[in-house]
Formats: C-alpha cells, structure tokens, sequence
C-alpha cells in the first residue's frame, strides 16, 4: 500500500537497478544515491509523443515542444523538457479528472494515472462536458496545449527562462532567517536524488554507503555520526 507521500517510483527505480546489476559496487551504489532519472515521466510520456503523432493538429509550438519531450534523458537541468513534464502531468490530470473539478479533493496519484493511460479504457478520458466523445489521446494531445500555456502564463515567452534549472535550485533557509545557503540547479523531483518542488527546501540530510567487508571503518563512521547528532 502506497504511503500518503510515496508513489513508489523512487522503489521502482531502486527495483530496476538492483535487479538489472548482479555485481553492484560501492561505487556504483553511490552513484545511485545521486540518480535522477524521472520513472514517472519514463513511463507516460512515450505515450503522449504517439498521441501527438497520431493525433495532433500540427500546431508548430507544440510540435516544438514535443520534440524536447522526446530528445529528453528524463532528467538533465539544463533542458526544458522536465520543466515542460510538471506542467504536463498536472495538465493530464486535470483533464482526464474534470469530473472532479470543484470538489475540494485531491486528484488522483499518478501510479492510478498511469495504469489509465495505459489500460487506454477509462470512463475519465471523455469530457462530459463536450457533446464529443474525447479519447485518451484527444486529452493527451489538449493537455499538451494546457501545459504551454501555463509555462507562458509563468515563465514568459522566452524560452531560456523555461529551462528547469532556471528554477529547480537548492535554497536553505539559516536558522535565524538571515540568509539562505544556495546551489545551483538541482536534479531530480520524485527520483532517488530526492528534492521536491521548485525551490529545493528539503533533501537527503545525510547519504552513507558502508562496505560490510570493513566493518571496523563502518562502526567508526557509525560512532562519529552519533556523537555529532547529540552533541
């Protein structure tokens, strides 16, 4: 059962790259602490590319901003494509549950989001307030739309300001809210690098890799760490 801040993507991940290794290092385990790749985008947004593809109005914006869907590593800062995803994804909900649109509510999580897109059968993908009936790529290809709108809405109409490292920084607040200890753009959103929303204001506080095959090393780093955090 999923937990009310977990969707399990970051599990996946975890799952793929343990399962898919049979002779995982501490190196490499450090470098998973720091990956970054976005399951949930991984997963939904090849669908929205075919959407596009099969049915699209040839808009040359969006057109645009396809391609930067589909070049995307699923996760680089230095790309407009995951700041194009966020508002993305919450354009799809919106759309796929307008039926919930007033109710004081939350939308549904994205792992139920996805099953739907996938299983390309629900009874959320139709409008209910159009006289047509809108398939689930009619909803991908209008939240298209939606998406770039919000962006120039937030972000403006030049483009270098749509890159998400423009936005997705690290800002910690001192103590005695006289400054802030800052960063430069942060990787990741719901990924193992953990950092939630645009200002990066939480994260890992501590990241550790012990090699069982030095327990003595481990035990000390152990000791140290308690020591400092009651002292």
């Amino acid at each position: 059962m999923l937990g009310p801040f977990d969707d399990g993507y970051r599990g996946r991940r975890i799952d793929f790259l343990l399962r898919t290794d049979d002779s995982v290092t501490v190196e490499d385990m450090k470098r998973y602490q720091a990956d970054s790749l976005e399951v949930r985008a991984q997963e939904i947004v090849p669908y929205v590319v075919s959407a596009w593809q099969k049915a699209g109005d040839g808009n040359s914006t969006v057109n645009q901003a396809v391609q930067w869907l589909s070049n995307w590593d699923f996760m680089n800062p230095d790309e407009i494509a995951p700041t194009l995803w966020l508002h993305l994804l919450q354009a799809i909900r919106e759309r796929t549950f307008d039926e919930l649109a007033g109710l004081d509510i939350p939308l549904s999580r994205v792992p139920i989001l996805e099953r739907l897109i996938k299983e390309n059968n629900s009874y959320y993908f139709d409008d209910h307030r159009t006289p047509e009936i809108e398939t689930r790529d009619d909803i991908m290809v209008a939240a298209l739309h939606d998406a770039l709108d919000e962006m120039v809405k937030e972000h403006g109409h030049d483009t270098a300001n749509w890159v998400y490292g423009a936005h997705h920084v690290i800002r910690i607040g001192h103590i005695a809210g006289l400054t802030y200890i800052g960063g430069g753009p942060h990787r990741g959103q719901d990924t193992l690098n953990a950092a939630y929303g645009w200002t990066v204001r939480s994260g890992p506080s501590w990241r550790m890799v012990a090699d069982l095959g030095d327990i003595g090393t481990l035990i000390r780093c152990i000791s140290w760490w308690s020591e400092r955090k009651h002292s």
